[in-house]
């Protein structure tokens, strides 16, 4: 939440499946592109996933999915100590 004018700029969600207790699943990370480069994206996904371990304590996996393009989301996912465990190619036409 930007402070001064009280708008979201960035978020994340972590979701898991109520019979699942060990997996979960990284979904989207936006952060608004004005806000981008001051470390908002690692910030709150390192904040998501600590807040994901205390509602879920047997929590020992999470899946995520990136983009071979997006550098900047490839690159917090390698400070997380995120490893790659598989690569799909998807095509995609502008119509």
């Amino acid at each position: 939440m930007h402070e001064a004018s009280g708008r979201l700029v960035a978020s994340t969600v972590i979701t898991a499946r109520d019979d699942v207790v060990r997996h979960g699943w990284q979904g989207v990370t936006i952060v608004e592109p004005g806000h981008r480069g001051c470390g908002l994206g690692l910030t709150i996904k390192s904040q998501n996933l600590r807040y994901a371990r205390s509602c879920r304590p047997a929590l020992r996996a999470i899946d995520t999915f990136n983009a071979a393009a997006n550098a900047p989301l490839l690159r917090i996912n390698q400070l997380r100590g995120v490893r790659k465990a598989d690569e799909v190619t998807q095509w995609q036409l502008t119509v």
